[in-house]
């Protein structure tokens, strides 16, 4: 068994680390400024855009 699979059992059974970890970006601020800059960039392709806001809105919903 390898070092990090150790590890991780260690602080599975410790507590220290849960059983899924989950990082969600789409509330951060970093994520807003690219939504607004690819929205910004796809203004002048509005079926660009409501194609491209369909593939987001599906990836925040999963």
């Amino acid at each position: 068994m390898a070092a990090k699979q150790v590890l991780e059992l260690l602080g599975r059974l410790t507590g220290e680390i849960g059983p899924t970890a989950e990082v969600t970006i789409v509330d951060s601020p970093r994520w807003k400024r690219i939504e607004g800059a690819i929205a910004g960039a796809l203004a002048s392709f509005p079926e660009a855009a409501a194609a491209v806001s369909k593939a987001l809105a599906e990836l925040e919903a999963a």
